[in-house]
């Protein structure tokens, strides 16, 4: 029997970490908001309700301590927000220059991936449709834990999206382009690889895993 999602979904890099925080900062902010402005609504309704008598509505003043304390305190939240999320886009766009390459072609569909001493890998599509070679070289994306991994990318034909969840990053891969993004994932064990972008017909189809592996085993792979 297989068992359930989790309710919250593994993080495994850096980066994840950060977003992660972001994330839980802004879902608790707007769900306190929310609620306050749920419950003075409730508030007012009660205890402004029109009674049984009749008459013209009382003359009522502005407050300027009110006016400026609901538009000064929201502004602060919203700069926080937009503050904290300019310092994780910053991390997430900017790899350490002592990153390892990984370069990435999409293509109708599936990802081809080539490292830098010439080993490829072919991850997801439809082995119907794929030449002998590309065949032979189906498997999985392999990285190294605890070191950093820069992705680059480019697609043969239409704009596709390399996402990783646990890696909470994802990166249009675009026709006549280069893109990149980095990884430094932090657990070992397999984690999934979605297309987000539709890109036709057999879409459902490139998906696949990332195996994080210890140093040593990577050597051996990738060997």
């Amino acid at each position: 029997m297989n068992s359930l999602p989790p309710l919250i979904p593994v993080v495994a890099s850096t980066i994840g970490y950060h977003f992660e925080a972001l994330f839980w900062y802004i879902m608790v902010v707007c769900t306190l908001g929310g609620l306050g402005v749920y419950a003075a609504l409730l508030y007012f309704c009660v205890a402004y309700r029109r009674g049984t008598t009749t008459g013209s509505t009382p003359r009522i003043l502005g407050s300027h301590r009110l006016e400026l304390a609901w538009t000064i305190i929201p502004t602060i939240i919203f700069f926080s927000f937009f503050g904290w999320g300019a310092v994780v886009y910053t991390k997430a766009m900017h790899p350490p220059q002592d990153a390892m390459e990984v370069f990435v072609i999409g293509k109708q569909w599936m990802w081809k991936a080539q490292y830098p001493n010439g080993q490829r890998v072919i991850i997801g599509g439809n082995p119907r449709n794929m030449t002998e070679a590309e065949r032979k070289s189906i498997g999985k994306l392999v990285l190294p834990v605890d070191r950093p991994v820069r992705i680059t990318m480019i697609s043969e034909d239409v704009i596709h999206d390399f996402g990783v969840p646990a890696f909470r990053m994802k990166m249009d891969v675009l026709p006549g382009r280069y893109t990149t993004t980095w990884y430094h994932p932090t657990k070992t064990g397999e984690f999934h690889i979605f297309c987000d972008q539709y890109c036709g017909t057999w879409h459902s189809l490139m998906v696949g895993k990332i195996a994080v592996v210890g140093q040593q085993e990577f050597d051996e792979w990738l060997g």
